[in-house]
This record gives C-alpha cells, sequence and structure tokens, in this order.
C-alpha cells in the first residue's frame, strides 16, 4: 500500500470505506485520538450534525 502522504483525499476515503462502517468508525476514532485536537473534534461534531441535517431535509422534501 502507499503511503498515506501520496494518496489523496477521495483515494484514502475509498480505501477506509472498502475495508467495511466498522473500520471507517475505527479510523475517525483513532484519527481524532491521535490529533488530540478539541477544536478539531468539536469542528467534526459540526460537520455530522450539518450532514445529519441536510439528508432529514432531503428526505423531507
Amino acid at each position: 500500500m502507499r503511503r498515506l502522504t501520496q494518496l489523496d483525499y477521495k483515494e484514502m476515503a475509498a480505501t477506509v470505506h472498502a475495508e467495511g462502517e466498522r473500520s471507517v468508525k475505527t479510523f475517525v476514532r483513532y484519527l481524532l485520538m491521535y490529533m488530540g485536537s478539541q477544536r478539531l473534534l468539536e469542528e467534526c461534531a459540526d460537520m455530522l450534525l450539518e450532514e445529519l441535517e441536510n439528508r432529514a431535509m432531503l428526505e423531507e422534501g
């Protein structure tokens, strides 16, 4: 496997996604743990909430 620094974001996401839902959650959890940034954690939470709201609006409309 190529080093992650040589992957673009879409390739990295596709690689993690191909491993299945559990691997995606584990990858995100470890990434947040290793980054150790409260700000990053809060921004990720905001992005998740925004995505949930967008999906809810799509289902309604």
